[in-house]
């Protein structure tokens, strides 16, 4: 494990600029850490943060293979490096969201440079007709959120070899791109935790993504399925916050492009007992009868800013983008 920072040695570069705030911790810019950014626990969060569960997550890395580490250090900002503060657990270090994770969206009078969250793939009907919005958002086909969730599938399934619980799946922390293809990003992972053993913070989950056959117990890998399925859902049929409703778990008709074989696998995984794993999952994704329609690989939009409505008048380009971590937007358009 590399060895720790002292946050004085961390601020003595210079003033920290906040990017971002969620309700355990806030991202800061610090002059020369590059591209890394520094995550900093609130004191005013529920509990402390857990020395020994943050060991866990950053020495897990040593065990990937190095095609793992490729995969897992593109779709994640995984936690690389402590901060301490007189010995004392402050916070970490760790990489910076890439900049084909933004996009404009908004409000045509003022839209505003955002994290291209999972929100965005399941209420894409409500924005992208919208005369009053303006979007950098990709326009995705079904087709097209099976490949991501294919991405994220196999994401799941890597780190539930090494016995990783995702646990706070939700449309605010999975992120996603088409640039250069089309690949899903897991930020806040330092709410991982490793099966057996507890978290950096207690487990928690999402409203509208829990899992209600929990019970009450922590989340589980099982639980990690539940989310995948109902992310499944959500992204192919652009659902909003719908979910097959208990008990038959019925999944409409597939959409056009989208093999009927993704119905079963998602009414499977929301069931309360005998859900598939995330290798079956990524295996099923990855079956030849699944890519009928599907991009092989789907390059970037444009980067100017186009009109919700189909529109060749490009606007002005992005601004910088600001990395920031799982926290509450206004953009709800």
């Amino acid at each position: 494990m590399p060895l720790p920072i002292e946050f004085r040695t961390l601020t003595s570069s210079g003033q920290m600029v906040e990017l971002g705030r969620g309700g355990e911790g806030a991202v800061f810019k610090v002059p020369n850490l590059g591209d890394k950014v520094y995550k900093e626990f609130l004191a005013a969060s529920y509990t402390s943060p857990d020395h020994s569960a943050l060991t866990r997550l950053i020495d897990l890395q040593n065990q990937w293979t190095p095609e793992e580490k490729v995969w897992l250090t593109n779709r994640t900002v995984w936690p690389e490096t402590m901060v301490l503060d007189n010995g004392n657990l402050k916070g970490f270090v760790m990489p910076g969201i890439q900049r084909r994770y933004f996009r404009k969206h908004g409000i045509r009078v003022n839209p505003k440079t955002v994290l291209c969250e999972w929100n965005y793939l399941a209420l894409r009907t409500k924005f992208h007709n919208n005369p009053n919005i303006v979007t950098e958002v990709p326009r995705v086909t079904p087709p097209d959120a099976l490949a991501l969730v294919h991405d994220f599938a196999k994401t799941m399934k890597i780190l539930h070899k090494y016995g990783v619980i995702i646990g706070d799946i939700s449309g605010k922390n999975l992120l996603w791109t088409d640039t250069p293809s089309f690949q899903v990003m897991i930020i806040d992972c330092d709410s991982f935790r490793i099966m057996g053993q507890g978290g950096v913070a207690s487990p928690k989950q999402s409203p509208d993504w829990d899992d209600p056959h929990l019970n009450g117990k922590p989340t589980s890998q099982e639980s990690d399925i539940y989310k995948l399925a109902i992310a499944a859902f959500r992204a192919i049929w652009a659902s909003g916050t719908d979910r097959p409703s208990a008990p038959s778990y019925v999944v409409p008709a597939a959409p056009q492009g989208v093999p009927d074989e993704i119905r079963g696998l998602i009414a499977r995984s929301l069931q309360p007992a005998g859900r598939p794993t995330a290798e079956e999952w990524e295996k099923v994704l990855a079956l030849p009868a699944m890519f009928r329609g599907r991009p092989a690989v789907k390059m970037g939009s444009s980067s100017g800013l186009r009109p919700s409505q189909p529109n060749s008048n490009h606007g002005t380009p992005m601004g910088t983008p600001r990395p920031t971590v799982n926290m509450k937007r206004d953009e709800t358009q």
